[in-house]
């Protein structure tokens, strides 16, 4: 993967994780009183991994529960649930191009997994051009549910080593700096959306949406077990958050957030 004299990004789809996120309690601006609390569960598990001389195929099945606390004026819990298929492909690299495409077909459901359901074609397309040994321009497109709606947004930025134990991904929206530290840690400083967007069935058997979206600042920790696994471990802020709950907009207060998680080491 990669181009020549770079190996930068590494395939999250090869590995095996599990992952918990819970966040402090926010306020709703758009409901007086209403207060809310997030608490997700991810998964992910590799299925193909195929090289072949024109790029590299991989896929991946991924699962999450999104758990929304609600108090205040009302007092309730939501659960929604994402089941997707990721299959990425990396070209080959051309000269100094190399272009990744995506397609991530996606089934969103609420607690009741059947009932009430959506389908969404999640899909990217990136190109890398390599500048030199050290610094690779990143630029592309890509739609999901990640800025609270289903909707496209621009890929643009780069990647660089300044040398063996420093990498930086300034790629939009998902930016972030990884230091390798001794006994092969690493440090991950990073700022990153996230956000969804999901239907559910009300009490009275109509259907109402929820939809978010904010910016998580923060700090991540990878240290190796004794096994092929890493120990992940978040911190940090939520920030600058939106929120839209059964039609009414409004802002989420700023909170932080924690997560624990475990996840196969990638090969360098």
């Amino acid at each position: 993967m990669g181009l020549p004299g770079l190996s930068f990004a590494q395939n999250a789809l090869l590995q095996v994780g599990a992952s918990h996120q819970q966040d402090t309690t926010s306020t709703f601006s758009g409901i007086e009183g209403l207060e809310v609390k997030r608490l997700e569960t991810k998964l992910n598990m590799p299925v193909l991994v195929l090289a072949t001389y024109a790029g590299d195929w991989f896929a991946a099945g991924q699962f999450s529960e999104n758990r929304w606390v609600l108090s205040g004026t009302t007092s309730a819990t939501r659960r929604f649930y994402r089941f997707s298929l990721p299959i990425e492909y990396e070209a080959s690299s051309s000269g100094r191009w190399q272009h990744f495409w995506r397609f991530a077909p996606s089934y969103y459901s609420d607690e009741s997994l059947i009932d009430q359901n959506r389908y969404v074609n999640e899909y990217a397309w990136q190109v890398k051009y390599q500048a030199n040994r050290k610094l690779n321009w990143v630029v592309g497109l890509r739609q999901d549910t990640l800025f609270g709606s289903t909707q496209m947004y621009p890929v643009f930025g780069l990647e660089a080593r300044p040398n063996r134990k420093i990498f930086h991904h300034w790629v939009f929206p998902n930016i972030y700096s990884e230091i390798n530290l001794k006994k092969d840690n690493s440090l991950r400083l990073f700022m990153t959306p996230d956000g969804g967007n999901w239907r559910y069935r009300e009490e009275d058997g109509s259907i109402a949406s929820f939809g978010m979206t904010r910016w998580k600042v923060g700090a991540a920790l990878l240290k190796p077990l004794k096994t092929p696994l890493q120990l992940k471990l978040e911190f940090g802020l939520t920030m600058m958050g939106e929120g839209s709950i059964a039609g009414v907009d409004g802002d989420l207060s700023d909170g932080y957030f924690f997560l624990v998680g475990i996840e196969s080491r990638l090969p360098e």
